[in-house]
């Protein structure tokens, strides 16, 4: 079984600033195999990396950012460092096979973002887009073959329950989506049976660090999940699947 992807939340946000091109650059020597960022557009249609509707908290700036052109919107600065910075900007700060989990937080940045993907630093990366919007899934199945080297479009859903789980899975399948990112409290057996079925890659997200040991602990055939402790993680499945003729591991 093919290990799954180590995705760093927000870009590597316990170590460095949340979606910047800092935590980017140092990500794969936290242990992470990609990023998770959120984008947002600006005015004129340029993708940014911004977590919030509002960004007070990470810019101390109070309003939104699909009201600032780009050559503004790029001169605010983040809390800690450095200024806002564009998707195209983050492709060209990550290292070589660095993978993206792009989460656009409003379905009208998808056109943004799939100009950014174009762009020379996106090809040979492995590239997501998540989202919990049906919108942004159907817009990435329809324009998935002017993606140099594809794309995997992965549907979010909020507020899931053990009984949505079904039509969760079954909306990802009719909206084009290839993935779908489930609560890691609600994984069990059943859930990657349906997935198979239905040609979907599961992945899923820890907010804690001992939800996370005991899920990777299952050995599910997760295709990828978000962390805040990319390195643990590296750890627990090494622990999970040793090599033939490792220590642990068969001899």
């Amino acid at each position: 079984m093919t290990a799954p992807l180590v995705i760093a939340h927000r870009a590597g946000a316990r170590h460095d600033v949340e979606n910047s091109l800092v935590a980017i650059a140092r990500a794969q020597g936290h242990g992470a195999d990609a990023v998770e960022i959120d984008v947002r557009r600006t005015l004129d249609g340029v993708a940014v990396l911004q977590h919030d509707l509002f960004p007070v908290r990470t810019m101390r700036w109070p309003l939104p950012l699909f009201l600032l052109p780009a050559r503004l919107a790029t001169r605010l600065r983040l809390r800690a460092d450095g200024r806002l910075p564009t998707l195209a900007a983050a492709f060209d700060a990550a290292p070589p096979g660095l993978g993206f989990a792009i989460e656009l937080k409003e379905p009208s940045a998808a056109r943004s973002t799939l100009v950014a993907v174009q762009g020379p630093a996106a090809a040979g990366r492995p590239l997501m887009s998540w989202s919990k919007f049906e919108a942004v899934a159907r817009f990435f199945a329809r324009e998935l073959s002017e993606v140099p080297g594809g794309m995997e479009i992965t549907l979010l859903r909020d507020g899931q329950t053990r009984d949505s789980t079904d039509r969760f899975l079954a909306d990802a399948h009719e909206w084009g989506a290839t993935g779908v990112c489930v609560s890691a409290r609600l994984l069990h057996d059943g859930v990657f049976a349906v997935a198979e079925r239905r040609g979907l890659r599961v992945y899923t997200g820890f907010g804690t660090l001992r939800r996370q040991e005991s899920v990777l602990a299952e050995g599910w055939p997760l295709a990828g999940f978000t962390t805040d402790w990319p390195a643990e993680a590296k750890v627990g499945l090494a622990a999970a699947s040793p090599e033939e003729g490792s220590p642990g591991g068969d001899a």
